[in-house]
């Protein structure tokens, strides 16, 4: 299953384990500086630290460019609407 926003692609599968596992792809053609390809993944990885309803899947998302200009309140509500 996949779910796209202005924000990133996002690729979910079910798992049979009980936690849930998640991969962040920042590109460097998308994010040049190293700064700013850490500073998305950490951004992402700090919403779905709290999120308990995605035991058992695999998530895989791919953050764009708009990510890193938007505000963190934009950027978690487009997270919300994920699965």
């Amino acid at each position: 299953k996949s779910f796209s926003s202005r924000f990133f692609h996002a690729y979910i599968l079910a798992n049979d384990l009980v936690q849930f596992r998640v991969g962040f792809i920042a590109s460097k053609k998308s994010f040049p500086r190293a700064v700013d390809r850490n500073f998305v993944k950490r951004r992402s990885r700090e919403i779905l630290r709290t999120r308990a309803d995605l035991k058992g899947l695999d998530v895989v998302i791919i953050i764009k460019k708009q990510a890193l200009t938007t505000d963190f309140q934009n950027f978690t509500a487009a997270f919300n609407n994920l699965k």
